[in-house]
C-alpha cells in the first residue's frame, strides 16, 4: 500500500506530460522535485505550462527547467509588485513585458530591485516604445 502511494503521479503533473508529449520517462524525476517545491506547486505549474505553450521543443524545456529546479535558479510564476505594476501603467507596458520584468525582479532581494526599479523607470522615459525595450527578448 505505501509503494501504491509512492508510486501515484499528481493529476497536474500527467495532463502537463500528456497535453505537450512529453516523454513519461522524466515523470518521475519532475514528480519528485514537485515534491520538495509543495509552496510553489501552483505557481511552478503555472510557468511550466506558459513557457511550454511558448518552447520550440516542450521537452527540451522540461529538462531545461528540471535543471534549474535541481539548481534552485527555477522561479514559478510571479506577480507584478505595486511598484511595477505603478510603472508598468505610467509607460503603458503589454502584459508580457510586465511579466518578464517581473519575473526577471523576482530573482533579486527587494533592495537590488528598488535600484533596478529605478534605472529601468529612466531607461523607459527614453525608449519610444517602452514594451519593446522591457518586453520578452
Amino acid at each position: 500500500r505505501a509503494e501504491e502511494e509512492e508510486k501515484r503521479v499528481d493529476p497536474d503533473i500527467v495532463e502537463l506530460f500528456d497535453n505537450f508529449h512529453i516523454d513519461p520517462r522524466h515523470l518521475s524525476r519532475f514528480q519528485g522535485l514537485m515534491e520538495q517545491r509543495i509552496e510553489t506547486f501552483a505557481t511552478d505549474m503555472l510557468k511550466l505550462w506558459e513557457l511550454m505553450e511558448q518552447a520550440r521543443s516542450p521537452e527540451g524545456m522540461m529538462v531545461s527547467k528540471m535543471r534549474e529546479m535541481e539548481t534552485g535558479t527555477f522561479i514559478g510564476k510571479t506577480v507584478p509588485d505595486e511598484a511595477l505594476l505603478d510603472l508598468s501603467r505610467k509607460f503603458k507596458l503589454d502584459i508580457e513585458a510586465e511579466q518578464k520584468l517581473s519575473d526577471v525582479l523576482a530573482k533579486h532581494d527587494p533592495d537590488r530591485r528598488q535600484e533596478y526599479m529605478k534605472d529601468l523607470e529612466k531607461h523607459l522615459e527614453t525608449s519610444g516604445k517602452p514594451s519593446a525595450m522591457a518586453g520578452p527578448r
